[in-house]
């Protein structure tokens, strides 16, 4: 089964049309059961609660619907999430009188260009000398298209590192369902011949992003960071951002290997909220955010 809606969050840290509002993401979700519907757009999650009732969800969009930032439920939500992708996404909900359920996490992403020295220039010392040990004893990175029938042994073996780690992560019945089709082309397997360690990334716009990184307890050292590498020149052919996913969401160890991309702290929007059974809350905040003439004090002493 699907996680939680807010399990799908892990997107692309800048507004374009990233991973979570793909076509891709979209026909996998109604392949699997889920309500969805595009408003404006962009895509809504939709999931009926006990005693909440329906709820939306939308996770990055590219913009904010303008029917949505009229305070306007869409029909069949009696309440609306949305996780903005920028902090000016955040402000303009605000402005709108969503209340904020979360305060704005933070994205690693790192900046591609087909300049490779460049990239490699960017490398924490120790990272780039990682790379270079797993480049010198003869390591090759493959990269192709996800498709489950064949490469669904990384989902398994994912499945494992969880239960032996206990982290959790995006969905991997919904990465499953996207590898299905044989020819897609929104996630990508980057794996090294003696499948010793592998990863899966997606491309959808100019973005891409990074969901699963595995290796086995035997994999020589550097292995991870010539794949990731790899993948992040790759990319770098249609992406111009690679996200490698919230950076509070991680232990100390993969936030310094994430680091060691040269990746850059990248501020979200926030989570915010709009239910019709909250309407007074949301006028009054409307009302708060609104500019007074005479100033701050609206002239009143």
């Amino acid at each position: 089964m699907l996680h939680s809606l807010p399990d799908l969050e892990d997107a692309l840290p800048i507004a374009t049309a990233g991973f979570t509002q793909s076509a891709g993401f979209e026909q996998a979700l109604r392949a699997l059961g889920q309500s969805v519907a595009r408003i404006d757009g962009q895509l809504f999650i939709t999931r009926r609660f006990p005693i909440l009732g329906p709820v939306g969800y939308c996770a990055k969009p590219a913009h904010i619907p303008a029917s949505i930032l009229s305070g306007a439920s869409p029909r069949g939500m009696a309440h609306v999430l949305i996780n903005a992708a920028t902090p000016a996404q955040g402000a303009a909900l605000a402005r709108a009188g969503f209340l904020r359920l979360a305060k704005p996490r933070h994205s690693l992403s790192v900046p591609l260009t087909q300049n490779t020295a460049e990239m490699v220039a960017r490398l924490h010392p120790k990272w780039r000398a990682a790379r270079k040990t797993a480049l010198q004893r003869g390591a090759v990175a493959r990269i192709r298209p996800f498709y489950t029938p064949r490469d669904g042994w990384l989902l398994a073996a994912e499945t494992a590192q969880r239960k032996r780690n206990h982290y959790d992560g995006i969905a991997l019945a919904l990465l499953a369902e996207i590898g299905r089709s044989k020819t897609q082309k929104l996630l990508y397997i980057c794996e090294g011949v003696s499948r010793q360690a592998a990863l899966l990334f997606s491309l959808s716009g100019h973005e891409a992003a990074y969901h699963i990184g595995w290796r086995s307890a035997d994999c020589p050292y550097g292995s991870h960071q010539m794949l990731l590498f790899a993948a992040m020149e790759y990319a770098a052919k249609r992406a111009q951002h690679f996200d490698l996913g919230l950076s509070e969401a991680d232990s100390p160890g993969l936030a310094r290997f994430k680091r060691g991309t040269g990746a850059t702290l990248l501020p979200l929007g926030g989570t915010w909220a709009l239910s019709r059974a909250l309407a007074p809350l949301h006028r009054l905040a409307r009302q708060t955010q609104q500019p007074r003439a005479g100033g701050r004090n609206g002239g009143n002493l």
